[in-house]
């Protein structure tokens, strides 16, 4: 029996018809209910503050919410560098957070001002172990010198640190919390330093210069 060709494209138009329809169903009725909401990367921020941030109500069409804009609002909270927003069918919004790594902290009449290993400053808080005071001669124009000197160094080793000392423009010297001292110089060839760091710190002397990580000495 041969089918004809109109038949055919009748069978065909009816099957896009009907997924068009159940398409349009799915999207405007709330059939996939956000019931959940699954937050990962989150360390300072807690999940009411996102939860709040992204301001998804309970039982909200999942299909229907707008994945860039909660994202983005999301990515308003101090704490929060980047988020990512999506959906796992049935009902379960997934939320994705990369909190700022904070390099350095300098304190202030109102309390400690956080600066992340960028450069920006976003909160004021308690420095977390791997945040190093940052003391001395600077402003807010120099300021991003001794924090890219600081977010050059591993976090392991910036939790020995007690602070980074801004003596002039171009001299700084890295106060460790044993009391050792270490002459840094200025904010440049700061990866090589950092290697030089790790590796006087392995030797004894409480002073050093590694403006020259090629050259490291004792004053």
């Amino acid at each position: 029996m041969k089918i004809s060709s109109k038949l055919i494209a009748a069978i065909i138009g009816g099957l896009v018809a009907l997924s068009v329809v159940i398409g349009l169903a799915v999207y405007f009725l709330p059939i996939f209910r956000v019931t959940n909401v699954e937050i990962t990367g989150n360390e300072h921020s807690t999940v009411e503050q996102i939860e709040e941030a992204a301001g998804v109500p309970d039982g909200a069409n999942l299909l229907r919410v707008n994945a860039h804009d909660t994202a983005l609002k999301v990515s308003d909270l101090p704490w929060v560098d980047k988020a990512t927003v999506g959906r796992s069918l049935p009902n379960t919004l997934v939320v994705e957070v990369e909190e700022r790594v904070v390099a350095a902290y300098v304190n202030a009449d109102d309390g400690p001002h956080l600066i992340d290993t960028k450069g920006r400053e976003f909160i004021i808080d308690q420095p977390p172990a791997e945040a190093v005071e940052i003391t001395g001669e600077w402003d807010s124009e120099t300021l991003s010198d001794p924090v890219e000197v600081l977010a050059a160094i591993p976090t392991e080793l910036r939790t020995q640190i007690e602070r980074l000392d801004v003596v002039e423009p171009y001299v700084m010297r890295v106060h460790m919390d044993d009391g050792r001292t270490i002459t840094w110089g200025a904010n440049e060839d700061n990866e090589n330093k950092a290697r030089a760091l790790a590796t006087v710190l392995q030797m004894e002397g409480d002073n050093w210069n590694i403006t020259n990580p090629s050259l490291v000495s004792r004053p």
